[in-house]
């Protein structure tokens, strides 16, 4: 496939792994599994894989054995104004600059990172427990719950498959809601794991934009 030089959302129907993800990490204790009617490919355009690669090789340089960092797959989902992905629907992202899911896609998280610590300067804090990052998490129950249609009424929900680069992330117990960073002397100096004492869901934070970019959209129907 050539290198575009836009964002651009391909439907590939039905990618096992990434399904089967979804389904083996969702929390049957939220509901039932949602159904996924389809998945889209998320291709990058050039500076964005460009600067996701270049952030990979300056966590390698902090690390001790300058390993290639690890990466893991998370979910996360935007709010979304558009039907983008619905069946009948586009493919292509919309312009509407409050569609935070196309906005996400189209500015490799950026935009996200943006508006959260615009809601931490503001002290509006109730989104921000672990302070102006952007959130993730390994359960597709979790990311769901946050899958919000904001404009077009729409019997499916949205949410992103991503890929995060890992470094060394300070672990979290406590709120935290005016951070914008971990604590110097981790390696990656940019993510955090949360783990509320209260037991509820693992979340991993990071406050740079280039450690995660969006790899798949999917779109469910419960």
């Amino acid at each position: 496939m050539a290198r575009s030089t836009c964002v651009c959302v391909y439907l590939v129907l039905n990618v096992a792994p990434v399904a089967n993800s979804f389904r083996d990490t969702w929390d049957y204790n939220a509901g039932s599994c949602p159904v996924i009617d389809r998945i889209y490919l998320i291709t990058w355009t050039p500076g964005m894989r460009d600067s996701f690669d270049n952030y990979r090789e300056s966590v390698a340089k902090r690390l001790k054995d300058r390993k290639k960092p690890k990466e893991v797959k998370r979910f996360r989902a935007e709010s979304r104004t558009c039907l983008l992905g619905d069946p009948g629907q586009s493919a292509s992202l919309c312009n509407d600059r409050n569609c935070h899911l196309c906005r996400a896609i189209e500015t490799g998280f950026e935009s996200t990172l943006r508006h959260k610590r615009c809601l931490v300067y503001n002290g509006q804090l109730e989104s921000c427990r672990f302070g102006g990052g952007i959130y993730m998490s390994p359960a597709s129950s979790k990311a769901f719950n946050y899958a919000v249609n904001a404009g077009y009424g729409s019997q499916y929900k949205a949410v992103l498959a991503t890929r995060v680069i890992l470094g060394k992330p300070q672990q979290l117990a406590w709120d935290e809601n005016y951070r914008l960073e971990p604590d110097l002397g981790y390696d990656s100096n940019l993510q955090v794991e949360a783990r509320p004492a209260d037991g509820g869901p693992i979340e991993l934070v990071v406050y740079n934009h280039n450690a995660v970019r969006a790899a798949y959209l999917l779109i469910l129907k419960q």
